[in-house]
């Protein structure tokens, strides 16, 4: 059996890597061009969570801080979208609870999908009238 030189090995590897990202650059092309709308959902939902995960750095103001002399005020240059009846930012309470949504989204998909996984193996251990009620 002839061993492949590790520099004609990595040489394939680094073929067969850009091949892939070609393909993905081609997949990704079309659903743009395709799916507009699709790409339009993606990037917003893109755009919510990274600013949601840099929260400290994006937000204008403490969410939390009021102040009752800029109590509900349009939308400005001092506060983006606002404030409510306590003074509170509106935006930066838009983004932290982003955050805390993404959280609580996260944490639901994780429960769901470790109770599928552990249903859907123990129906397929157990058949007959176990499988069947599950």
């Amino acid at each position: 059996m002839q061993q492949t030189p590790p520099a004609e090995a990595s040489a394939v590897a680094l073929v067969t890597a850009q091949t892939r990202l070609r393909g993905y650059g081609r997949a990704t092309r079309r659903f743009i061009t395709h799916k507009p709308l699709g790409f339009a959902g993606l990037f917003v939902i893109l755009v919510v969570a990274v600013a949601a995960v840099f929260a400290d750095v994006v937000a204008t103001h403490d969410p939390l801080a009021q102040n009752y002399a800029d109590r509900l005020m349009s939308p400005g240059s001092a506060h983006w979208m606002g404030t409510d009846a306590f003074g509170r930012d509106l935006y930066s309470r838009v983004i932290y609870g982003a955050r805390v949504s993404l959280q609580v989204s996260f944490f639901a998909i994780a429960i769901g999908s470790t109770t599928g996984l552990l249903l859907g193996v123990v129906s397929g251990y157990f058949s007959g009238w176990f499988d069947n009620l599950v």
